[in-house]
C-alpha cells in the first residue's frame, strides 16, 4: 500500500507534505518575483536582421550604475559626467552569437533602461549602414 495515500470512507486521500518543507517551497516561490525593486540588474541582447559583430550604444536612465559583458560579449563603458547615461562598445563573442550584456541598476522598479544604437557593425567589421531593424531586448 503506499503511504502518502490513506483509504478511508471517502476513498484515496493525498497526504500533505511535512510544515517546514511546505514553508520551504512558498519561500522559494516568493523569491521568483520577476517584477522586484532593488538593486540588481537587466539582461540585454541586441537583435536584428543582420548579426552583430560589435556596436556603439548609448545606455541612459535613473540609476544605471555600471555595463558588462556577458555570455561571452567583451563591453567597453564609459559614463558621461552629468548625464544619466553610459557609452558602450560591445564586441560580439568569438563563437557567434549576437551581443549580450548586463545593466546594472539601484532600482529594476524603475524600469529597464533606454538604449540608444549609434553604429552597428557586421562579424566582419564592416559598418552596417543604418539602425533600422535593430533592437535591445531586456529581460530582469
Amino acid at each position: 500500500m503506499n503511504p502518502h495515500i490513506r483509504r478511508g470512507r471517502r476513498g484515496p486521500r493525498l497526504r500533505l507534505p511535512p510544515l517546514p518543507l511546505a514553508l520551504l517551497l512558498v519561500a522559494a516561490l516568493a523569491g521568483c518575483d520577476r517584477n522586484a525593486s532593488g538593486a540588481g540588474s537587466w539582461e540585454g541582447v541586441l537583435l536584428g536582421p543582420v548579426p552583430a559583430g560589435s556596436a556603439f550604444l548609448v545606455v541612459s536612465g535613473r540609476g544605471v550604475e555600471g555595463v558588462e559583458g556577458s555570455g561571452g560579449t567583451l563591453a567597453f563603458a564609459s559614463e558621461v559626467d552629468g548625464e544619466a547615461s553610459s557609452r558602450v562598445v560591445l564586441i560580439a563573442p568569438a563563437g557567434g552569437g549576437p551581443p549580450r550584456f548586463r545593466v546594472k541598476v539601484r532600482d529594476r522598479a524603475g524600469g529597464a533602461p533606454a538604449v540608444t544604437l549609434v553604429e552597428l557593425f557586421d562579424g566582419d567589421n564592416v559598418r552596417i549602414q543604418g539602425t533600422e531593424g535593430y533592437r535591445v531586448d531586456f529581460q530582469p
